[in-house]
């Protein structure tokens, strides 16, 4: 029997089975295998972003909107605090905020997302959630991680190093997403200035680069939180789809997904 006829005899015993087709990886890491594979029964490119495959037939739902609101949101409180808004200078009310949630909730979704075979999200999740539980930590005052320095400028020099490792953790990230949606990469490009921004602020003193800091963040927050509404404002849930804005290069990916069946 041809390989057409299979394909018919397969389609008619299996009437849901989703085509097996070529798809290329993207920006989000290796998806169901690494380089390029097939489209799997059940399984579906296009969800909260271009390049997060999922399982449509999963019982785990998609972690993606939860990492990206957890994100999102203690930036964003982080931010404002950084940006000196209403005179504020003591940070201690983020300290539970980044334990919780930019800490807790965002290191489960990463951990969901390992789950679902998305490897950017999961390693995005789970570093930054890292990042928030390390942050708490040591600026909880019983912690003591900050005491151990005899004057103002070696704690600036500590602090502005911890910040520069973590700015080279978002460029990766960033450059990481160059392929997937435009929100996402603009999230983790924001995020990366941000990180900068509050390195040189303890460096050199100046409360200015501080501020900055505090506004870029801002601004990544809230793109953040748009990228997180994607993957949960859609026909399921709501009334309408926002628009994933994917990059030329995933639109192209995802186009030429398409065309060719393996045989």
């Amino acid at each position: 029997m041809s390989a057409p006829a299979n394909a018919s005899t397969a389609a008619a015993t299996h009437p849901t089975a989703a085509p097996v087709r070529d798809y290329p990886t993207d920006g989000y890491g290796d998806g169901y295998g690494g380089g390029h594979g097939k489209y799997r029964p059940g399984f579906s490119r296009h969800d909260s972003q271009p390049g997060f495959p999922i399982h449509r037939n999963r019982r785990l739902a998609n972690p993606a909107p939860l990492g990206m609101f957890a994100l999102a949101a203690t930036t964003l409180m982080w931010s404002l605090y950084n940006a000196r808004t209403r005179g504020l200078y003591q940070i201690n009310a983020v300290i539970a905020q980044a334990l919780a949630v930019g800490g807790l909730v965002q290191l489960l979704a990463g951990m969901w997302e390992f789950v679902t075979g998305n490897t950017f999200a999961a390693t995005a999740f789970s570093i930054l959630g890292g990042f928030w539980i390390s942050y708490g930590i040591m600026y909880w005052p019983y912690s003591g991680s900050l005491v151990g320095y005899p004057t103002e400028g070696e704690l600036g020099s500590a602090l502005g190093i911890y910040f520069m490792v973590w700015m080279i953790v978002a460029l990766m990230l960033f450059l990481g997403s160059l392929r997937g949606s435009i929100p996402l990469a603009a999230t983790f490009f924001f995020i990366f200035l941000m990180y900068m921004l509050i390195g040189i602020a303890h460096f050199t003193g100046r409360q200015g680069a501080r501020r900055a800091s505090g506004i870029l963040g801002c601004v990544g927050s809230f793109i953040g939180f748009y990228t997180g509404a994607v993957g949960l404002h859609n026909r399921d849930t709501t009334y309408y789809n926002l628009p994933a804005l994917g990059t030329a290069r995933a639109d192209a990916d995802a186009g030429a997904a398409t065309h060719g069946r393996y045989t």
